[in-house]
């Protein structure tokens, strides 16, 4: 009789009820893999330990014994089961390839649900698997063996999958694995944690790069969870979408349904994995529904710098399935998204989006008033590594020059003149930034002392033929700095006023100030030989800080609400 790998190894569930995975113990490795299946009702002492790992190839060609029946399942699933049985007692696990009826297209999706839910009320220990790792044995961490392997540990498979955010997010408690090697959770946080902080102060930067692009991209990956996992429920779904682009999954939507399982601060209830719709309908829904419940237009911030989408969107909607051509940059505008919180361009205005076809074009009306044109704009500003960051001096240097400013700093704060207070404040977004032990805290800057922060910064920079980041590992001034200037490039106004916009924005480009909106936007005419202002079509092209306008002093005087047609 051939293996099976259909229903007769699934009992059916009653409402409520989830299969757990009995691991029959084996003193041989090579011992031939037994185990069962049994439904439960979970409760708060049932206890057992959620696998996590990495599919892998779908092939399904290996043969284990299930309930005493031959059951195919993956390569993958096959060869860390061995890794995972004890000696001499059962294990209970539970292993979503096995325990649920991957046949069964209408259990499976209810079964996923079941459990995000069961792990937020009664969290099991979850084991992450790690495939294609190498053990390190407890060699000094200088040890170039331990380098290399502390690379191919992070660039596991396992970081670089959708499903596998919630199941770290979601756990109380893990441990990696590998083989017999095991690595706690608490020891790898502590170690992550380190590593940020080497990283963040520019000690480390070469190393960083030495290591590959896919350690740097494993190590974005690995900063999104452990952010997403402090905040327990007070998580945004717009950053923890935009986090997590560059994970890869088999289908688009799964971008959105894979993230589900997990507590928003934004209620994602009305958003039903439904594999039927277009996943333009997808996208759209995910961006309303976020302006409906914040009343606000955060979710015009969150595009992927440099990229342009192929899909029929809107241009203010953010297409989700898009991966950001440059992973360095990504990271520091998921920085900057961090920031909005202190801004009020609009002066505590709610949103008043209408969303509607028109000639089977989709468009929006939003409230907006009118700030100014753009009349230059200096070089767009892209970061791809650590090792970026010297470029930073030559977009300042030349963001003072379209300010009109001369080539001489002042002395010291008490000697800077408005005009550099309010260059400073642009380069800085008027921020700063504080590290604190397992994350990083935004704050209003104060003038009195991070500007002089910026001198120091500048003099060390500018004075010196190579870049030594050693000498400013302790400036301030850089850690705004770089995520304001990241895909991004300075904008000076026809009335002279200074900001940074989006690296698509152009002169003659509009700056704005939306009804919801916690920043000015960018957007471009679409109907230029229009002249009636009410038929007006426009483009976003992206989010901004103009320095002046950021507190809601944009409606001083007589600024008037006009509506604008976005499309």
């Amino acid at each position: 009789m051939p293996p099976r790998r259909d229903s007769k190894i699934h009992s059916p569930l009653a409402d409520g009820q989830i299969r757990l995975l009995r691991l029959k113990p084996a003193n041989d490795h090579s011992a031939p893999i037994e185990c069962s299946l049994f439904a439960i009702s979970p409760t708060k002492s049932t206890q057992y330990e959620a696998v996590s790992y990495t599919w892998g190839d779908p092939k399904r060609d290996r043969v284990i014994k299930v309930n005493s029946l031959d059951f195919q399942i993956s390569r993958n699933l096959f060869e860390l089961l061995p890794y995972l049985r004890r000696r001499r007692s059962d294990r209970v696990l539970w292993i979503d390839a096995l325990c649920i009826n991957q046949e069964n297209h209408k259990e499976r999706p209810s079964q996923v649900k079941m459990m995000a839910a069961s792990t937020r009320t009664q969290p099991p220990r979850y084991c992450i698997y790690i495939t294609n790792a190498n053990q390190i044995n407890g060699q000094s961490i200088s040890t170039p063996y331990v380098e290399r392997n502390l690379t191919k540990f992070f660039s596991a498979e396992w970081f670089f999958r959708v499903w596998t955010v919630q199941e770290f997010v979601l756990a109380e408690r893990f441990s990696f694995q590998f083989e017999t090697t095991k690595i706690g959770g608490s020891l790898f946080l502590k170690g992550f944690f380190a590593l940020r902080r080497h990283i963040s102060n520019q000690c480390c930067g070469p190393l960083f790069v030495e290591c590959g692009e896919r350690f740097v991209a494993a190590f974005t990956h690995t900063n999104a969870l452990v952010h997403m996992r402090g905040l327990k429920g007070d998580r945004s779904f717009l950053r923890t979408l935009h986090d997590l682009r560059w994970r890869r999954c088999s289908k688009p939507r799964d971008r959105v349904y894979g993230m589900l399982g997990m507590d928003f601060t934004f209620p994602t209830s009305n958003i039903q994995p439904d594999d039927d719709i277009p996943i333009e309908q997808l996208f759209i829904d995910v961006a309303l529904q976020n302006i409906q419940h914040t009343k606000t237009l955060d979710v015009f911030s969150f595009f992927s710098p440099g990229k342009k989408t192929s899909l029929n969107l809107p241009s203010f909607i953010p297409d989700w399935s898009l991966k950001p051509t440059n992973r360095f940059t990504h990271l520091l505008c998921g920085d900057r998204q961090m920031t909005l919180l202190h801004y009020n361009a609009s002066w505590g205005s709610q949103a008043k989006f209408r969303f509607q076809f028109d000639d089977l074009q989709r468009h929006a009306t939003v409230n907006g008033v009118l700030i100014n044109r753009i009349r230059t704009v200096g070089n767009a500003c892209f970061f791809s590594d650590p090792g970026d960051l010297a470029g930073a001096i030559s977009i300042v240097k030349q963001a003072r020059q379209l300010a009109r400013l001369p080539d001489r700093l002042p002395a010291s704060y008490g000697a800077a003149s408005q005009r550099e207070l309010q260059f400073w404040r642009t380069m800085c977004g008027n921020l700063a930034v504080n590290y604190l032990k397992e994350d990083r805290e935004w704050k209003l800057a104060d003038p009195a002392a991070d500007f002089d922060s910026y001198l120091r910064w500048y003099n060390v920079v500018s004075s010196k033929e190579n870049y030594c980041p050693s000498l400013l590992k302790n400036e301030p001034f850089q850690y705004p700095l770089v995520p304001n200037l990241s895909g991004r490039r300075f904008i000076r106004t026809n009335s002279g006023d200074m900001g940074m916009a989006d690296a698509e924005a152009q002169p003659n480009d509009i700056v704005m100030v939306l009804a919801g909106g916690r920043v000015p936007y960018v957007l471009r005419e679409q109907d230029a030989g229009t002249t009636s202002s009410k038929h007006k079509r426009y483009r976003l092209i992206g989010d901004a800080y103009l320095d002046g306008i950021m507190q809601g002093e944009g409606f001083a005087g007589n600024a008037k609400w006009t509506e604008v047609t976005l499309v």
